[in-house]
C-alpha cells in the first residue's frame, strides 16, 4: 500500500514541477523582454534554471530513499504468512495504478505548451520510464522482507 502513496506522491510533485517550470520560463522570458542590463538578465536566467535542476534531482532523491525505506520497514513489521496472498494483490494493484499515471505524466508533458519545461526534468522522464519496472522491483521486495519478517518474527 505504501508503493501506492509513493507513487501518487511523486506523480504529483513530477507534474507540479513541469507547470512550475513553464511559469519560471515564461517569467524568464517577460524578465528579458523588459530591457534590463544584459548581466542581471544572465543572473535571473542561471538561477532559474539551478532551481530547476534542484528540483529534477530532489524528486530522484525523494522517490530512491521512499523505496529503501519501504524496503527496511517491512523488515521490522511482523506479520503473518497468510497475508502474502493480499500483499500480492496490493501489488498488482499499485502496478496497474503505476502504468495509468505513467500514461498521463506522459500525455501531460508531451503537450505543446509543456515540452519546453520538460525538457529540465530529464531524471524525472527516466524515473516515469522505468516507473513499472521500479514498483515491480520495489514491491516484490516489500513482500518479500516482509514474509522473511515473519519467518523470524519481526526484528
Amino acid at each position: 500500500m505504501d508503493l501506492v502513496y509513493l507513487v501518487v506522491i511523486v506523480f504529483i510533485v513530477s507534474i507540479v514541477s513541469i507547470f512550475t517550470a513553464m511559469v519560471v520560463l515564461e517569467g524568464q522570458a517577460a524578465i528579458e523582454d523588459t530591457g534590463m542590463q544584459e548581466n542581471a538578465t544572465q543572473e535571473v536566467t542561471e538561477s532559474y534554471i539551478g532551481g530547476l535542476v534542484a528540483l529534477d534531482s530532489a524528486i530522484l532523491f525523494f522517490f530512491v530513499v521512499s523505496c529503501l525505506m519501504a524496503v527496511s520497514l517491512a523488515f521490522m513489521i511482523p506479520t503473518q504468512p497468510i497475508f502474502m496472498v493480499f500483499s500480492v494483490l496490493f501489488l498488482a494493484v499499485a502496478i496497474v495504478l503505476t502504468v495509468l499515471f505513467g500514461n498521463v505524466y506522459a500525455a501531460v508533458a508531451s503537450m505543446d505548451q509543456l515540452a519546453s519545461a520538460q525538457t529540465h526534468f530529464p531524471l524525472t522522464w527516466y524515473i516515469w520510464s522505468y516507473m513499472v519496472e521500479i514498483v515491480a522491483a520495489t514491491g516484490f521486495a516489500v513482500v518479500i522482507a516482509a514474509y522473511i519478517s515473519s519467518r523470524r518474527g519481526g526484528i
